[in-house]
């Protein structure tokens, strides 16, 4: 995945990063044409939160997804990259761990 996008760091994060429902909503189906694999289009899509739905049932909905959503969390949960972790970063470390028991 070469021409991934630069702002995801590595290819398990860049299908979790496109569906940010805070950044990108919506837009799960935006990358569609650079990507050939329906399998992973179909993954993202199922990781793409809906209007009105909590995120404990949008991380579970669907298989493909979830191991979409396992990878970006396990991504996300690495401090390591970080130089500076800060409460918002801890915080954010609580939700991906509790997300994480629900997935696996």
């Amino acid at each position: 995945m070469a021409d991934r996008p630069t702002w995801c760091g590595t290819p398990a994060s860049w299908a979790s990063c496109t569906t940010s429902s805070r950044t990108r909503p919506g837009r799960s189906n935006s990358f569609a044409p650079r990507v050939s694999a329906r399998p992973v289009i179909a993954g993202v899509d199922a990781v793409t939160r809906r209007p009105g739905e909590s995120y404990g049932d949008f991380i579970v909905r669907e298989p493909t997804g979830r191991e979409v959503k396992i990878a970006g969390i396990a991504d996300n949960m690495d401090l390591f990259r970080l130089t500076e972790v800060t409460a918002k970063d801890r915080r954010r470390l609580v939700k991906y761990q509790g997300a994480m028991a629900l997935l696996t």
